[in-house]
Order: structure tokens, then sequence, then C-alpha cells
């Protein structure tokens, strides 16, 4: 189906203004909550240049401060402001569908069964280690990926080993 817009519409509802496939613009964005918080951040912290540049940029896409352009509805006559993007590689709405497009092309490489992400808070002691000398990182997430295993499937083993 030929879009209706003569220009390249934003992914973002218009209020009063839909058109079939338009997405419903969330709530709450990250560049609504940077609006209300970083300057205050910025009083109390002292953030470097390149984190600033970040915010700055998530803060101010898709609104009036990149500039924009106008675009028309060919189907109804609507006129509406289309603010250009920051094309930060950080920014959720810049990426948001390059991530869609990368996870779908992972799809075809996923093997038939359950997948879990796990996330462990590691002792402050193990910083000292040698991560050059990969024995005891190895027997560490060795020790780990058992524990795991044990643990998913705990309901298999008898409740009072007998040896």
């Amino acid at each position: 189906m030929a879009s209706p817009f003569l220009s390249s519409p934003t992914p973002h509802h218009r209020a009063g203004h839909t058109h079939s496939g338009s997405k419903q613009r969330p709530t709450f964005e990250v560049a609504d909550i940077l609006r209300a918080h970083l300057p205050d951040s910025l009083h109390e912290h002292s953030h470097p240049l390149h984190v600033h540049k970040v915010l700055s940029a998530i803060q101010n896409c898709r609104t009036a401060a990149l500039g924009g352009h106008i675009d028309y509805c060919t189907d109804c006559g609507t006129l509406y402001n289309s603010y250009n993007s920051c094309r930060d590689r950080h920014c959720p709405k810049c990426q948001g569908l390059e991530k869609a497009r990368w996870i779908e092309a992972r799809k075809d490489e996923l093997l038939p069964v359950p997948y879990f992400h796990t996330v462990f808070t590691l002792p402050h002691a193990i910083n000292d280690w040698n991560y050059g000398d990969t024995l005891p990182f190895t027997l560490f997430c060795s020790g780990l990926m058992l524990s795991v295993c044990l643990g998913f499937h705990a309901s298999s083993f008898p409740a009072s080993p007998t040896m």
C-alpha cells in the first residue's frame, strides 16, 4: 500500500490524526524524563562532555530544536510538522526501528530451545583477579553455570540425596 504522505512521516501518532498502521505514542518517553530532570541533574552532578552531548541529543530529538519540515497528508489534506531526529546511536527513538530489524534478523538464527538471560553481581574481591589468567575465571563461571543448571532442574533431583 502506498503511503498517503508526500514526504516521510514520523512514526508517532498525531493527536486527532490517524492513518492505518500509525503507532500510538507512548505516555512517557526518555526525552520527557530528561526534559523534566536533566537541568537539576546538571546542577547537582558533573557529567563528561560526551555524556552531556548524548543526553542533549535525546532530549531534543524530534523537536523544533533540531529543525524539521512540513508533511502533507494526501488523504485528508492535513499539514503538520515533522521534526528532525538526532540520529544518535543511544537514542531510543532513532534506534527503535533499527533494533526491531536487528531482533527480527536474529530470530532465524535461534535454536528451537528455551533461552535464559541471567545477570550475576560479582563480589568486589573478584575485581583483583588477573583476567589474563583464565583458570580462576573459568572455574568461577563453570560453578555459576552448574548452580544455575541444578537450580533450574532441582525438581528432577531427590530432596535428600543418598550416598
